[in-house]
């Protein structure tokens, strides 16, 4: 079949050659022709959109971001375990980057709920995006790919990505997707039905949203998930434990005897033996008790085959029911059918996910039970990232989510724990965006009301001067309310702090902002982060760029391994004044590792020493800021 679209292309090009050939000496005029070729012939199928810059791009341009951390904010809910979570405040790009030097290629699993672009969710370069902006998609796409191009590097090779979003753009994430994960490494579309009664003032109600699961590599692979006392099926006990039925024989109809003739055998029926719940013992051995033959027939009298072969069968009968895994049943017909007790406690997640859990008003309600719903609109439910989870994590997993909103994950992540045990852990980052109403509460709490403009209608009844001192009187007030928005005061209002901080501290110490309990707390430890920026280039002669970047090592440090540095049993070492403190008062630290810069050195006598004692000397990576500093002043 001729392509015709590659035809016309390249009839295009071959008469943008030849007025190449032509003014082969103007230079202006040939790159503007290769440019012209180059789009031509650039990509063809997936997802093109208009490249937009944001300001936290730009941001870099002249600033390395780095982690500051508020001590103030650490919780040490667990004083004996080493386990340490991390909440990152501040833009998810500059947090994103700083992982990439900490955690690249090991992530295990990230869940994700990012802005939907419904025309009122979705701010870009601090301006809500409208629905009637042109730019609305490239806006959201170019904002995403950034994102989830990083997002792929911090993934292990067994890792997965899930995604929440809706139809507003579901289709552009799924092409997104397949360009940065490949589309071999698309593993599912989940439905989930978040809203029971559906978007009622829509001509068709809908009632679900999406999560597309990506992972790493095509070997990453996915847990069972464990049966609940609603969902279990095995109603029936044995000798052996609880069981369900299911036919021993192959409901496949491409199998058969004509191409599986070794699976279609006799068993034989012991007709005088029935337990309690009507099952017969089987034999593959004919006898004077096991005389009633059964072959593997379906429902037509056609030839079909077993599942399992002679021996596997010999190996799960016995003549007592009660502990053999094959039965026998009669039927209302008068024959019997050959049944497998199967035993199995978990099962493979659907595709469609409709539990009452799922519901966006569950996550608001829980919310809500923290003493937190004001702060935080339309917070995913919990069941629905521990199901997320429980997919894709293992015991020891590193969690992601790097639009964590109201911090669901986090608490998702320690109540599994506390579940099942295991030890994974959590990163959240998150900005410290304050909602409209609560910034214009407190704003008009500081400033009074803000003026507002007059009506043509007003303008009229009014004088020059009038209206002139009021858009005078506007723009003071926006003025100083810009202001007030970035004291600590206001900020304290922003979702990272009034909502993912608080949530993250209710789970943990069981009791809410306004003093309530909660629950009895589920011990664990969080250090919190701010993002901060040092300067690339500078005019002062004594600035120097290494120096201020050393200042923030110890806050990589600890997120790369998950550690408290407590200069005791962790110990940074960064200068020779610092080294020879240590050493001269060595017996005073119970050190288990020593982070130790390169231009700094100990003495041959107390590094035998630490060997001795199993101590760990580890040099600090300068995969954290040597690109930086090579490319500053």
């Amino acid at each position: 079949m001729a392509n015709l679209s590659k035809i016309k292309r390249d009839s295009l090009i071959d008469k943008i050659e030849n007025l190449k050939m032509k003014n082969k000496k103007d230079e202006d005029t040939t790159l503007l022709l290769n440019e012209i070729i180059n789009e031509l012939t650039g990509k063809k199928y997936g997802l093109v959109w208009e490249l937009h810059e944001e300001n936290v791009d730009k941001k870099m341009e002249t600033a390395i971001p780095v982690f500051d951390e508020i001590k103030e904010r650490e919780i040490c809910g667990n004083p004996d375990d080493k386990k340490i979570n991390f909440l990152l405040e501040g833009d998810n790009l500059h947090s994103l980057k700083l992982l990439e030097k900490t955690h690249k290629g090991r992530i295990d699993v990230i869940y994700i709920d990012p802005p939907y672009n419904t025309g009122n969710s979705f701010t870009y370069n601090d301006e809500n995006i409208e629905l009637n902006d042109n730019y609305r998609h490239s806006k959201w796409i170019s904002f995403m790919a950034e994102r989830l191009e990083i997002a792929r590097n911090l993934l292990s090779e067994q890792g997965i990505i899930f995604i929440s979003i809706d139809d507003n753009e579901q289709a552009n994430l799924k092409l997104l997707c397949d360009s940065i994960f490949d589309e071999k490494n698309f593993f599912a579309q989940i439905i989930v039905q978040s809203n029971k009664r559906g978007q009622t003032y829509k001509q068709i109600a809908k009632t679900h949203e999406y999560i597309l699961i990506y992972t790493k590599t095509p070997e990453a692979e996915f847990n069972e998930i464990l049966k609940s006392d609603d969902d279990n099926d095995l109603n029936l006990v044995d000798n052996i434990g609880n069981f369900n039925i299911r036919e021993l024989r192959n409901r496949n109809p491409k199998f058969g005897k004509h191409n599986r003739p070794n699976l279609f055998y006799p068993f034989y029926v012991n007709p005088n033996v029935v337990d309690k719940d009507g099952f017969s013992p089987v034999s593959v051995i004919k006898s004077s008790e096991y005389n009633i033959e059964v072959f593997p027939y379906n429902s037509k009298n056609e030839e079909s085959c077993w599942r399992w072969g002679k021996e596997l069968s010999k190996d799960n009968y016995k003549s007592d029911t009660l502990d053999s895994n094959l039965v026998a049943k009669i039927k209302k017909d008068g024959k019997y059918n050959i049944y497998e007790k199967y035993r199995k406690t978990t099962y493979k997640a659907k595709s469609i996910w409709n539990e009452i859990e799922m519901i966006t008003e569950k996550g608001t309600v829980q919310l809500g039970e923290m003493d937190l719903a004001e702060y935080f609109d339309f917070p995913k439910p919990i069941e629905l990232v521990k199901k997320c989870l429980q997919i894709g994590t293992r015991e020891n997993s590193i969690v992601l989510d790097f639009f964590a909103g109201s911090g669901t994950t986090g608490q998702a992540v320690m109540e599994l724990n506390a579940e099942d045990g295991s030890n994974r852990k959590f990163i959240l980052c998150t900005n410290n965006e304050i909602k409209e109403d609560k910034l214009l509460e407190f704003q008009e709490k500081q400033l009074g009301s803000k003026p507002q403009k007059y009506t043509q209608k007003q303008k009229k009844e009014l004088s020059q001067e009038e209206i002139i001192k009021r858009d005078l009187d506007i723009e003071k007030w926006e003025k100083d309310a810009s202001t007030l928005l970035q004291t600590e005061e206001c900020q304290e209002l922003g979702i990272c702090r009034s909502a993912t901080y608080q949530r993250l501290k209710t789970v943990i110490t069981g009791e809410t902002i306004k003093g309530n309990k909660y629950s009895d707390g589920i011990p664990a430890n969080l250090k919190y982060y701010k993002t901060d920026f040092v300067d690339k280039y500078s005019d002062d002669p004594d600035y120097f760029i290494e120096d201020k970047l050393m200042e923030h090592i110890v806050e990589m440090i600890q997120l790369e391994n998950g550690i408290r540095i407590d200069n005791d049993k962790y110990v940074v070492l960064l200068t020779d004044e610092e080294a020879e403190e240590f050493e001269s008062n060595i017996d005073s630290y119970h050190p288990i590792k020593i982070y130790i810069d390169g231009t700094v050195f100990l003495s041959q006598k107390i590094k035998n020493k630490l060997d001795t004692e199993g101590v760990e000397i580890l040099p600090i990576p300068d995969y954290y800021f040597a690109k930086d500093i090579k490319g500053g002043n």
